[in-house]
């Protein structure tokens, strides 16, 4: 009977556990609702359910386009990098919280046809140029 409760227990650990892998949605935007689109986060799920590709602006002058591991349980996805936590998503509601457990957006799920990379990668050459047709010297 003992084993029986045991064997019990781990499938439906094993089996909880296994849930909490998929995803909903695979492409991800993030965004305060104050903020231009430009400062969205944007994550791109790989198909492994392991890692994903996060695009951001660091200012306006550059942005960053690197791979995470995901670490995904039935409450939050946890994306870490150099085994960091950097953000993670509150499954019930959408909430952004960055490594400091601060709130810094809402997530949906992003437009199939938007290419974040392609998107950030035109405005920052745009203020690029700007800014050297405001400088002086």
């Amino acid at each position: 009977m003992k084993k029986f409760i045991y064997i019990l227990i781990i499938n439906l650990f094993l089996i909880g556990s296994s849930h909490s892998s998929e995803f909903k949605i695979r492409r991800i935007e993030c965004n305060d609702p104050d903020q231009k689109r430009f400062w969205n986060k944007f994550f791109l799920i790989d198909n492994d359910n392991k890692s994903a590709l996060m695009i951001r602006a660091i200012d306006f002058y550059n942005f960053q386009s690197i791979k995470v591991n995901i670490d995904a349980d039935i409450n939050l996805i946890k994306f870490n990098y150099n085994n960091n936590q950097v953000y993670r998503i509150v499954r019930s509601n959408g909430d952004l919280i960055n490594q400091y457990n601060t709130w810094v957006g809402k997530c949906f799920k992003m437009d199939d046809d938007f290419e974040p990379y392609k998107f950030l990668s035109i405005n920052v050459s745009t203020n690029i140029e700007e800014r050297k047709k405001k400088n002086k010297f």
